[in-house]
């Protein structure tokens, strides 16, 4: 059976039950929608266009979820499930952290970009720059590496990231669709098939 979101969330959506909240599930930035464990594709993979019960289902998945979950995160989620959390938001971290794309370091972690993107948050903090800076995409992986590692427990939580999240994501809220849009430059895609409603906040 093809597959259609719009379907399969109105097949299964009575299957999941919401987690409270407003903070995003994966790296603590506001929610502003929910992310589905287990993903509605995976559920509908299951299926093999059969119908099947609850029973069936939550055997196989255990309950289902409706996490609270921003934008970036979502998107950068999609349709993978992973083992845990952390696995998720490895798979995240794939598209926006400081990892080189080409050259004789591809694949490897970039510390110059990693230090160069932390400057840039000194010097906002110093007030030589603006709110200006978070449209640059290095700046948004540096903010949103660092709250999903957070949430890993591999790094350690401080007041200047805390600071930096909260303007990070009233400049994301500022524009329609400003979060999916930087989700595509911090994560260096040219398109990403997202739809009114979906993806596209």
């Amino acid at each position: 059976m093809r597959y259609d979101r719009r379907k399969a969330e109105a097949r299964f959506g009575h299957l999941f039950s919401v987690v409270p909240g407003d903070a995003c599930h994966y790296c603590g930035l506001p929610s502003d929608g929910h992310d589905h464990r287990p993903a509605v594709h995976t559920l509908h993979k299951f299926s093999e266009g059969r119908k099947v019960t609850r029973r069936e289902v939550e055997e196989h998945f255990g309950p289902c979820r409706l996490v609270p979950c921003c934008t970036i995160c979502n998107m950068g989620i999609g349709s993978f499930e992973g083992d845990d959390d952390n696995d998720r938001r490895d798979e995240i971290l794939g598209f926006l952290d400081f990892y080189d794309d080409d050259g004789p370091t591809k694949g490897e972690w970039s510390f110059g970009a990693f230090s160069v993107a932390c400057e840039i948050l000194d010097a906002r903090v110093e007030g030589l720059v603006g709110d200006d800076v978070y449209a640059l995409p290095a700046v948004g992986r540096l903010i949103m590496s660092h709250a999903l590692r957070v949430k890993k427990g591999e790094w350690k939580d401080l007041e200047f990231f805390n600071e930096h999240r909260e303007r990070f994501a009233s400049w994301l809220c500022a524009e329609p669709r400003r979060k999916s849009k930087h989700f595509l430059a911090m994560a260096r895609l040219e398109s990403y098939k997202f739809k009114q409603g979906v993806y596209g906040r």
